[in-house]
């Protein structure tokens, strides 16, 4: 719950037109379907016949996994990943700005 499968994040970098089930898209700007097979049959046919559909979902789908998993975003995750980590080990204890570790973001931008 939560994530992608793999499969779908390889297919979104590689800009291709996805046709998945409502639960496996997760957000993703990807033709879904109804979960059984007739539905998802024809979303693939519907791919093949509307090339220009299959073309702005390939195009949507890249820009989504750019925005929602790429860079900024990436490393916003990461820095409160830490942060929580470091909150944890200092129980009780606020931390000032001073005190804070400097986030990867600020790191990568100082240098």
């Amino acid at each position: 719950p939560g994530g992608f499968p793999m499969k779908l994040l390889a297919y979104l970098a590689a800009q291709r037109p996805v046709v998945a089930v409502d639960h496996a898209a997760n957000g993703a700007p990807v033709l879904r379907v109804a979960n059984n097979a007739r539905a998802f049959a024809h979303g693939i046919r519907d791919l093949f016949t509307d090339r220009a559909l299959a073309e702005r979902l390939g195009i949507a789908g890249r820009g989504h996994l750019a925005r929602a998993h790429g860079g900024p975003a990436a490393l916003a995750a990461i820095d409160s990943a830490l942060a929580a980590t470091v909150r944890g080990k200092r129980t009780g204890a606020s931390v000032t700005a001073a005190a804070r570790p400097p986030t990867i973001e600020s790191t990568l931008r100082d240098r």
